[in-house]
């Protein structure tokens, strides 16, 4: 009877070590879903940032492409006055050559 009892109490020691283990790796497992909730929940967050800072920079580079837009087509105009205004100058400059032979003509 010794024997048994000590077996017994061997079982019984052993199954309350066991049963301390289950329940450490419970809470363990239970602290890691935690974690991995809060971590899911942190990267969610993360992702609703991201989305944000995207649709700033695309409107940011919209923006950005129309006032390229507008400045390119205001130097295009510029640059054409700038042209226009050369050409101008260079009659002017002509008509008046042509005067000044004129006048020399017609003074001698």
């Amino acid at each position: 009877m010794q024997g048994t009892e000590s077996e017994m109490s061997n079982v019984l020691k052993r199954h309350a070590e066991l049963e301390l283990q289950l329940i450490q790796q419970q809470g363990g497992i239970e602290i890691a879903l935690r974690d991995k909730r809060n971590a899911e929940n942190d990267l969610d967050l993360l992702r609703d940032k991201m989305k944000v800072l995207l649709k700033e920079k695309l409107e940011l580079e919209n923006n950005m492409n129309m006032i390229q837009k507008h400045e390119l087509t205001r130097l295009n105009e510029l640059e054409q006055k700038f042209s226009e205004v050369s050409e101008q100058y260079i009659k002017a400059k002509e008509e008046l050559a042509a005067l000044r032979v004129t006048e020399i003509n017609l003074n001698e």
